[in-house]
Formats: structure tokens, C-alpha cells, sequence
């Protein structure tokens, strides 16, 4: 039988947002790994191991993701009951790009539990219903394994604002996230 990857999510924000089950997996499962802890809710969790040193070492965010999916890929055929359980912020399903190279790994079988998207958080502070803001149209485009919404990467852009931080290195992105999210703690 193939290991298993379980990718929950952390939600949008602080851990009241994490669902029950992501919760009770996050604390019970014998082996866990964080994305990152650069998350509000990554706090809840501060006996799990993450993957932050990688983005030091990593050149790009394409080396970054894939050196995590081996890692990830690795611990799973180690794990004592053959099964990992990986946190990503956010949602799984939503901007993920472990997740999309996982989803076309056959060395595991990956299993994405539901969780609160960044999406959902916006859509409900404008009053909006997602579907009739655009998530609904999906594409499927050559070279992407993964339907993405169309206005998934207009939205991000609006939210996070700055478009040329996509041509930072992960480091610098992660230690001035890190800071930030630090700051705003005291």
C-alpha cells in the first residue's frame, strides 16, 4: 500500500479558524510538518516540526517546493503507520504549490482534507457569494496539472498588493513575512 499525505489546512488567520478535525489531526497524528510557521495559527502547534530552514537554502520557490514534496514524500515511507499529516496555510485546494506536485506524485497516495480558504474569509467581509465573483470558472491550461479559478490570481493580487514580490527569493519573502507576523504578536 502506498504512504499516505493528509494536507490540512491552517485557515486564514489565528486557530479558532482551523476546523475540528485539521485540529485533532494536527495534535494526534504521530507525524506532522508545517509548511511554515510563519502563520498565526502555527502557534497552536509549537511541538511541530516545519519546513523554514528550507526556505533559506532554497534558490527559488520552485527548489523550495520541490525539496519539500521529497521530504514530505520520505518521511511518509518512514512514517510508523506509512501516513504524514502536512499543514499548508490557508486551504489546501487555494494557491497551493506542495499540493499541486503532490497531487501528481504516484510514489503516495495524498488526501486533502477541507479547511477555510483566504477566499471565503474575503468573500464574506464584502458580502459577496464566491461563486458570482468569478472562483466558479474553472481553466485547465497545458501546463498546469490543476484547475485554478480565474480570478483566484486577481484576487491574491488585490489582497496582497505588491505583484513583484512573485520575483523575490523565498528567503527574503519569508523573513520579511516572519517579521511582520512577529510585529504584530507584541
Amino acid at each position: 500500500m502506498k504512504p499516505v499525505l493528509r494536507v490540512v489546512g491552517l485557515g486564514p488567520g489565528d486557530a479558532e479558524l482551523i476546523t475540528r478535525r485539521t485540529f485533532d489531526l494536527l495534535r494526534e497524528a504521530p507525524v506532522v510538518r508545517l509548511r511554515t510557521r510563519v502563520h498565526p495559527a502555527a502557534a497552536a502547534f509549537p511541538d511541530v516540526a516545519s519546513y523554514d530552514e528550507f526556505y533559506e537554502r532554497a534558490d527559488s520557490f520552485d527548489a523550495l517546493y520541490e525539496a519539500i514534496v521529497s521530504d514530505l514524500i520520505e518521511l511518509a515511507r518512514s512514517a510508523p503507520d506509512g501516513e504524514v499529516v502536512y499543514a499548508v496555510p490557508g486551504s489546501p485546494v487555494v494557491a497551493e504549490r506542495t499540493v499541486e506536485l503532490l497531487m501528481v506524485c504516484s510514489d503516495v497516495t495524498t488526501v486533502l482534507e477541507p479547511a477555510v480558504s483566504v477566499i471565503d474569509v474575503a468573500c464574506a467581509a464584502l458580502g459577496r457569494d464566491r461563486w458570482r465573483v468569478g472562483c466558479a470558472s474553472l481553466t485547465r491550461s497545458p501546463s498546469r496539472s490543476a484547475a485554478r479559478p480565474r480570478s483566484l490570481v486577481g484576487l491574491a493580487d488585490l489582497l496582497v498588493g505588491d505583484t513583484g514580490e512573485r520575483r523575490r527569493s523565498a528567503s527574503e519573502i519569508h523573513r520579511r513575512h516572519g517579521a511582520a507576523s512577529r510585529r504584530t504578536e507584541r
